[in-house]
């Protein structure tokens, strides 16, 4: 068999220690080595291995694609029973976290799609379910393999986030917004990057003049691309527009001022700071907290960066 004839698939939807009833192959030399066989389970260990190599995707025989499509149904479902993985919250956490990129990358490859759209707004609305029930699983799911579609694990870093923060905020209840239109807001928010050949994931001193105007553009440029699809929350395409924005029009683009923003908005601003200091700036949640509250105070609102403190606290990220 050739690799013409084989089918791509993310290696992280092979999270969780489950069973595969299909061979997974990888590419060495332009050819197909079996990597992991059929009715056996994911060993964790080979599949880190894999990703400490900067191999992101492995292959399956296009016959294959209807088990693997029955396994990503059984994974899901796994992922929502309370008892699904047992006590192990990191296995079910490395299962959502390849279920999100798969849905995700679809959504990516075609943002016309409705149906693929309705497909992560459903499975937002029920991981929000899952994480309201069990508050521990946060931390996992804020515990990333750092390598790997990076911008993706920073969106479901400030998600999640956003999601614990919304939670605590006077937000909470109210009618005019909806936790799973804010939650997908703060999922999508960089989306503006994808297309980018600017390597984003550093921080923003890094960057070059160019760089910096190009990086300065993305909210508006996704915002506006996703403005335009009818299927798409306009909550959501408000978020991406204002996620870079600041208190006074201190943020990027200049011309927007975060305190006329949909309120969620603001929240998803501060999450996306505190995440970007911690993934990017190599500072532990307890440095860029501090950080945070030093860099950005009178930019973002404080009552939300001190609402962030107690989430990280509750939720043993940072000491209380």
């Amino acid at each position: 068999m050739n690799m013409s004839d084989m089918t791509s698939i993310p290696l992280r939807t092979l999270g969780g220690n489950l069973t595969v009833h299909f061979n997974v192959f990888i590419k060495v030399n332009e050819k197909p080595v079996l990597y992991f066989r059929k009715d056996q389970n994911v060993d964790r260990d080979r599949r880190m291995r894999l990703l400490s190599k900067e191999v992101y995707e492995v292959y399956i025989a296009p016959e294959d694609l209807p088990l693997y499509e029955g396994y990503l149904n059984f994974l899901q479902e796994t992922c929502w029973e309370k008892t699904g993985f047992g006590a192990n919250l990191y296995d079910k956490a490395k299962a959502l976290q390849g279920l999100f990129e798969e849905k995700f990358e679809r959504v990516l490859k075609d943002i016309h799609s409705e149906a693929h759209y309705g497909d992560l707004h459903y499975f937002s609305a029920q991981f929000i379910k899952l994480l309201d029930s069990t508050p521990q699983l946060a931390q996992h799911m804020l515990d990333f393999e750092t390598n790997g579609f990076p911008f993706l694990q920073h969106g479901i870093a400030v998600a999640t986030l956003t999601h614990l923060l919304y939670k605590e905020s006077s937000l909470f209840g109210s009618p005019d917004y909806h936790p799973v239109e804010i939650f997908l807001g703060a999922l999508l928010h960089d989306l503006g990057h994808h297309s980018s050949s600017v390597n984003t994931q550093r921080s923003i001193k890094e960057l070059s003049p160019s760089e910096l105007s190009a990086y300065t553009q993305h909210p508006e440029l996704a915002a506006n691309k996703f403005a335009e699809l009818r299927h798409i929350d306009p909550l959501v395409s408000e978020i991406m527009r204002y996620h870079e924005s600041r208190l006074q029009g201190g943020g990027f683009p200049p011309n927007l001022d975060l305190s006329v923003a949909p309120a969620p908005a603001a929240l998803v601003a501060v999450c996306n700071a505190l995440d970007r200091k911690y993934r990017y700036e190599n500072q532990s949640p307890k440095e860029a907290l501090k950080a945070l509250l030093i860099d950005q105070m009178g930019l973002l609102p404080l009552d939300l960066m001190k609402s962030l403190q107690s989430v990280l606290k509750k939720h043993s990220i940072i000491e209380g």
